[in-house]
Order: structure tokens, then sequence, then C-alpha cells
């Protein structure tokens, strides 16, 4: 069941299915649930807070966020990247990221630059169920460089990013 409200009415109303060419893809809902359970055994303050509706064509996910309102108190679309991991807010509802924030702000957003660079000399992620994963997580050193990157399952590769992080901070907190 999702919490958002204005995000499950959104993704009724979209197509599940992929994006200029695997940029961005809505995800089905048993995917989203996959995903879910992924994110919040990552970024354990999320628990119970997101829905989660897409990713993009380097496996970053996007969810709606129950605990944090735009200024007509909408939640907002934040996104989690696994393989740093890190998060950030996008300051817009479910609606406004994707009639604004996506379409005017996709160079930033996106990656665009190196999606470009990516498809350069490498297939697109367009199958819908792959993503353009790192060779060496950015949290284990790796560089955020095309040559660091690879065409990966989504699936796979989002569960081992998870699997490493929660490995490295199982053993840091057992070190201590």
């Amino acid at each position: 069941m999702m919490r958002d409200t204005m995000a499950k009415k959104g993704i009724m109303q979209l197509k599940i299915g992929v994006y200029n060419n695997g940029v961005y893809t809505i995800v089905s809902r048993d995917e989203a649930s996959a995903l879910l359970a992924l994110v919040e055994s990552v970024f354990e303050g999320m628990a119970g807070k997101i829905d989660i509706f897409a990713v993009d064509w380097m496996g970053r996910i996007f969810a709606t966020d129950a605990t944090t309102l735009d200024a007509t108190g909408l939640n907002i679309v934040t996104c989690f990247d696994l393989a740093e991991p890190n998060g950030f807010y996008t300051d817009a509802n479910f609606d406004d990221f994707h009639n604004q924030v996506a379409v005017d702000r996709q160079e930033s957003l996106f990656n665009m630059d190196q999606y470009e660079e990516w498809i350069k000399g490498n297939a697109s992620p367009s199958d819908g169920v792959s993503c353009v994963g790192y060779k060496i997580p950015l949290f284990l050193g790796g560089e955020d460089a095309v040559e660091n990157q690879e065409l990966s399952d989504r699936s796979v590769y989002l569960h081992i990013l998870a699997e490493l992080h929660r490995s490295m901070t199982t053993d840091s907190t057992e070190s201590k």
C-alpha cells in the first residue's frame, strides 16, 4: 500500500515503462516493493516513510517522502543512490517533479552529460531491467567515470550494493 495518495494517483495515470531510451523508468509495484526493502536497509531512517516509483539509468531510486512536504503540503520526491550511498531531495511533489523538474532540469537531474558519453560506445539500459552501474562502487573508492561503469541487471546490481553497504556498516559496528 502506498502512503502518498498523490504518487498513487500519478502512478496509476503514468504508463509503467522505460522513457527516453532508458534514462528514466517507472517501475512496477512488485519491483518498487523489492527496491523499498533495499533502500530501507541502507537508509534505515527512511523505513516506513517513502514510496518508490522509478529508477534512472544509473540505478538511482526515486520515491516520495511522507516526512518532507512541499509548500502545498504534498510529499516531495527524493532520490536514493546506493552506489554512494546518499540521497537528495528535489523539493517538488510527484506531479511537479514529472511536469517541471524532470523536464526543465533533466540535464543535471539525470546526469545527461555522462549518459551521452556512455551511449557513444555502449548500449543504453532501455530494456526495463538494466542500469549502468559502477564496477567499483563510489563508496569503495570507485571513480565516477564511464570507464568505471558497465551495463548490469538492475536488480542484481542494487542488491549487491545494498549487501556491500550493510556488510561494511555491520563490520564497522562490530569492530567498535
